[in-house]
């Protein structure tokens, strides 16, 4: 157990004996630690055993900067409890503005340090009467050979608030701004905040009273710019902010890429309508001749057809024609040699000469 915080560090059960290991040792480890050992009929506590961490000066809540708000002509009382190990030395210094030179702190000051324990302290700073120019800066540094630490108590009387500070005003969104801020110190009294811009016309307008460290502004002028500034305000008075410029967007213009690519898209069509309308030109062309050809063929093998039937016609006509003659010659003939036999009564003669001309009527119509 730490005997300087009652802090039970670790408790086993059951066991004869007890090892602990700090992994990660702390300046507030610097202590008297016993071992108490407890039974049925009763406990016992060891003898102490201080351990030491070595430990540069630190803040014990973790603060190095503090406000101080009182009236003028009263009493100044401002404390710091700091950890270190082995034991820093401490000095007082004072300066009136954030700027201004830092001296030491007079003997008028009454400076204490108490030992909380072996590690920690407490620092104090007293003085009965506070007179005006006293008001600024009061700062304590500790040191040891570890290293050293500060803390500032600013002292200053109630009033005005101090101006906001690191103001930032994002006007990305077209007709709108986001302004945010850090603000200063509230003077001792609660504070709200104003924020006020201006056209270039110098028409001015102001937001409603915010508590908030940010605003949205919405609504503004389009393709304007702007003058920002924060207004801080409590029951004392106000302060300004720096004034901030900022140019609000405007509607997005049509971007100058997809503007060239209506008419790239439009030549890229106007090529695929003509290349479609190629093709099925070329397809219509192509299936009006397959017909045109199979019907030029078909008439002219009908054509031929009709040639070749009138050559024919024409050939059985000419010899239709032929044998008719013939057959009117060979009758002729015929009466007329019946005749010649009859007067001469040479039957065998009339035969033979039948005969050849049986023969050559056969071989004209062959």
């Amino acid at each position: 157990m730490n005997l300087n915080t009652s802090e039970m560090v670790t408790s086993v059960f059951n066991k004869s004996l007890l090892n602990h290991t700090e992994e990660s040792a702390r300046c507030s480890h610097t202590a008297s630690y016993i071992c108490i050992a407890e039974n049925a009929v009763g406990k016992s506590e060891s003898s102490p055993i201080q351990i030491f961490v070595n430990c540069e000066p630190r803040s014990r809540n973790g603060l190095s900067y503090y406000d101080v708000i009182m009236d003028i002509n009263s009493t100044l009382d401002i404390t710091a409890v700091l950890e270190a190990f082995p034991r820093p030395s401490f000095a007082w210094t004072f300066r009136h503005t954030s700027t201004g030179p830092q001296i030491p702190v007079s003997a008028d000051f009454k400076m204490t340090v108490t030992n909380l324990n072996a590690s920690t302290f407490l620092v104090r700073l007293q003085r009965d009467f506070i007179s005006r120019e006293l008001l600024g800066y009061y700062t304590v540094k500790a040191k040891n050979e570890m290293g050293f630490f500060t803390t500032v108590f600013y002292v200053n009387q109630q009033g005005e608030p101090q101006a906001p500070v690191n103001i930032s005003i994002i006007c990305m969104t077209p007709g709108s701004a986001f302004v945010s801020w850090i603000p200063g110190f509230d003077g001792g009294s609660a504070q709200t905040f104003v924020v006020s811009y201006e056209q270039q016309t110098g028409k001015l307008f102001n937001t409603s009273t915010v508590s908030e460290f940010s605003v949205f502004l919405p609504n503004l002028l389009n393709s304007e710019t702007y003058l920002f500034r924060v207004v801080a305000m409590n029951k004392h008075g106000e302060s300004f902010s720096a004034d901030h410029n900022c140019y609000v967007k405007g509607q997005p213009e049509e971007n100058s890429d997809s503007g060239t690519s209506v008419p790239i898209l439009g030549s890229l069509f106007g090529i695929f309508f003509c290349l479609c309308a190629g093709l099925l030109t070329y397809i219509f062309v192509d299936k009006i001749r397959n017909i045109c050809s199979e019907t030029c063929s078909w008439k002219t093998d009908q054509n031929e057809d009709y040639v070749m039937h009138d050559v024919t016609r024409a050939d059985e006509h000419h010899y239709q024609g032929i044998a008719t003659e013939q057959e009117s010659h060979r009758q002729k003939e015929q009466s007329s040699q019946y005749s010649d036999a009859d007067n001469s009564g040479n039957r065998d003669v009339y035969d033979k000469v039948e005969d050849i001309k049986t023969g050559e009527y056969s071989n004209v119509l062959g």
